[in-house]
């Protein structure tokens, strides 16, 4: 444990100017009024096939997401394992993994968004 609170310190030191970039991009953004995050549930109009497409969108964007966060994650955990073979492994195991779930929901994206077309 005493090990990885320093490792961790790391990480939030090197997270922190993402964090302020992506604050200030959307105080950028709330000037430019270019809109709310729309919520598929919040929708009235439409077909239910209409509003499933917009659902799975939604969790797959978050799936897409978490890959991204996992593929820095596992980039991060490369550059500060050193020599340590163990961790080079785990970022190399979470870096595939990664990769392989963001190839996974592409896929599925376009697997459902050919079925719901052909639905309609």
């Amino acid at each position: 444990m005493i090990k990885i609170l320093p490792k961790i310190k790391k990480v939030v030191w090197l997270s922190l100017p993402l964090l302020l970039i992506t604050l200030a991009t959307k105080v950028y953004a709330d000037n430019l009024n270019i809109g709310t995050i729309n919520f598929p549930w919040h929708s009235s109009s439409g077909t239910p096939q209409d509003l499933l497409l917009k659902i799975i969108n939604w969790f797959l964007g978050i799936i897409g997401a978490l890959a991204v966060v996992a593929i820095v994650y596992a980039g991060i955990l490369f550059i500060t394992s050193g020599q340590n073979e163990t961790q080079v492994e785990t970022a190399k195991k979470t870096l595939t993994w990664a990769i392989t779930g963001l190839i996974i929901s592409a896929l599925a994206y376009l697997i459902i968004h050919e079925v719901i077309t052909q639905i309609k």
